[in-house]
Parts: structure tokens; C-alpha cells; sequence
């Protein structure tokens, strides 16, 4: 296994990470900056650059 330098696990981190494109503006952005979980299973969605928000997004667990 290949170890890895801080930078060279980010930019593979990134790679790996799902992108959510806004349905406002068009803007992607990997889920984890978009993304808010909420304790009742819902999830917020907000762009950071056009700040277009969804809330209570349901999942499939809730």
C-alpha cells in the first residue's frame, strides 16, 4: 500500500467524494461542503455559490 502525504490524501479524498450540482445556478461542489444532515433523517442542501437552500430533503431513512 502507497503511503500518502497530507496533499496527496486530499486531493485523493476528493477523487473519491460525490458532487452535487445546484439546481439554481449549476455550480457542483463535492456533498460534503452542500450537505447538512439533520437528526430527524433530513438533509439541507445549500449552494455556496449562488446560497440557493433546500430543506428537508428526505432520505431514505426518514
Amino acid at each position: 500500500m502507497k503511503k500518502l502525504n497530507n496533499d496527496q490524501f486530499e486531493e485523493e479524498r476528493s477523487r473519491l467524494l460525490p458532487t452535487v450540482k445546484c439546481p439554481k445556478c449549476s455550480y457542483i461542489a463535492e456533498m460534503n461542503h452542500v450537505l447538512t444532515a439533520q437528526s430527524n433523517q433530513n438533509v439541507i442542501y445549500k449552494c455556496p455559490q449562488c446560497h440557493y437552500e433546500v430543506r428537508n430533503i428526505h432520505t431514505s431513512k426518514g
